[in-house]
């Protein structure tokens, strides 16, 4: 389908364009507002699969070559995937130890210090970083005319070689021994959020050249059609380096009067002489994704980026309706039925909710297996903010089998929390190669992570 290529290829490229800016939860509202589909995301994710798959096994059996080409691979669809930045660092690392090859070793510490952008403790890019600086400087010493005055051994190459390599092989040891066993270390317990302000939050990003003490302020202009959507934002966050710019919003509109199933948004940067900096479409709602019902919320995440730095403050940003597609209610907002879940370990105190099933879809797909579309809404009935909600799917045969299973992040930090007494829609399509349309009906749900 050319559009549907000229969609993934348009995320690739924005995706390699802005990728120092964003954190994992960013990329799936990204490459959604860029044109691609649920059933693009998820064929994206599971070619990334794919690869991290072929690159743990070539690793295994000591195929560095095609195992740094498939985590490359990896990182081509997903750049920030901490999962890849690892696998390419650790067959770099013993890629250097088998062929003695420098850019194999500089290549691998790239891969860390990438790695430590997105994850500032991890043990194993921390470690690799300092070996090899350690045995660098060992190995310096060892050449030096200081040590040679001093008596001591003067270590010629072949003994720097062999004590760098000594020190690369014991990390290339514990590499092999961990890389398909070792389990990422859990996030701290969340603290409790605060309510949410009713002004815009600066949340400024890491390690950027910013404009000191200032915030765009928010301006939304409905149109005729859309008086209803009253917008509410929540957080701002506008980096900006030497060569590029970068503004995102969150917030959400509340639904009031009408069905929603389409809905984009003109974003207009201005400075304080009212002349435009910067102008993009955002699409909040696509129109394969859930109609909206009054009392609904829609979650916003508006990007805006270019490659040139902005040679003015922008004063504010102007949100405008530019496409909408509404109807009246009436019939549509007929009650869900509820969805029994379960929880991964204890329940966490104050946190209570209930899921409800939208709406459920099942077609075949092309060759065999089925297509099970899939929405939820999620009815906070506690007392706390949700910040982050995880779900485990696992579809069963009529034996009660699992089958096969997915993952949906129904709540992350690149949308707003879901407040007490709100509801949030999400849900996906979801591909079942082992099951006939005809053989799906039963699923579970597990609420695996939660975070507030």
């Amino acid at each position: 389908m050319p559009d549907s290529h000229q969609s993934i290829a348009a995320y690739i490229e924005r995706l390699l364009a802005i990728k120092d800016q964003l954190q994992e939860e960013d990329l799936k509202p990204l490459a959604l507002d860029l044109g691609l589909t649920e059933a693009d995301w998820e064929l994206l994710q599971e070619e990334l699969a794919d690869h991290l798959t072929r690159g743990k096994a070539f690793f295994e059996h000591e195929n560095w070559t095609d195992s740094i080409a498939e985590f490359e691979k990896a990182l081509g669809i997903n750049p920030i995937h901490q999962g890849a930045l690892e696998g390419a660092a650790r067959a770099h690392q013993l890629a250097w130890i088998k062929t003695q090859k420098k850019a194999h070793q500089d290549q691998a510490v790239a891969y860390a210090r990438k790695l430590l952008a997105y994850a500032p403790a991890h043990d194993y890019a921390i470690k690799l970083i300092s070996d090899t600086k350690v045995a660098e400087e060992r190995a310096a010493h060892m050449e030096s005319p200081i040590s040679r005055a001093s008596g001591r051994p003067t270590g010629n190459k072949q003994n720097v070689r062999f004590l760098m390599v000594g020190l690369a092989a014991l990390l290339a040891l514990v590499s092999t021994m961990v890389l398909m066993n070792e389990k990422p270390t859990p996030p701290p317990p969340s603290p409790t959020t605060p309510a949410a302000p009713t002004t815009p939050q600066v949340s400024w990003g890491r390690d950027y050249k910013l404009y000191e003490k200032f915030t765009p302020s928010i301006r939304y202009y409905p149109s005729d059609h859309t008086e209803g959507l009253t917008f509410l934002p929540r957080e701002v966050r506008e980096n900006t380096t030497k060569d590029s710019y970068f503004f995102q919003l969150k917030g959400y509109f509340n639904v009031a009067d009408r069905a929603y199933s389409k809905l984009a948004m003109l974003v207009e940067g201005y400075n304080a002489s009212g002349e435009q900096v910067f102008s993009t479409i955002s699409h909040v709602l696509r129109d394969h994704q859930p109609t909206h019902l009054p009392g609904d919320i829609i979650p916003v995440n508006l990007f805006a980026s270019q490659k040139e730095a902005l040679t003015e403050n922008v004063a504010y940003v102007a949100l405008k309706v530019n496409e909408s597609l509404s109807s009246p209610s009436e019939g549509l907002d007929k009650p869900s039925p509820f969805v029994n879940f379960s929880w991964q370990g204890n329940q966490p105190s104050g946190i209570d909710l209930t899921i409800s099933q939208r709406l459920r879809k099942i077609t075949p797909q092309i060759k065999e297996g089925a297509y099970d579309k899939l929405v939820w809404e999620v009815h906070n009935t506690g007392n706390i903010a949700i910040k982050q909600l995880v779900f485990k799917i696992e579809w069963m045969d009529k034996a009660g089998k699992i089958v096969t299973e997915k993952k949906l992040h129904f709540v992350t930090s690149s949308t707003p929390r879901i407040e007490p007494q709100q509801t949030r829609l999400n849900g996906g399509t979801y591909g079942l190669p082992d099951l006939a349309p005809e053989e799906v009906e039963l699923y579970q749900i597990t609420i695996t992570q939660v975070d507030y």
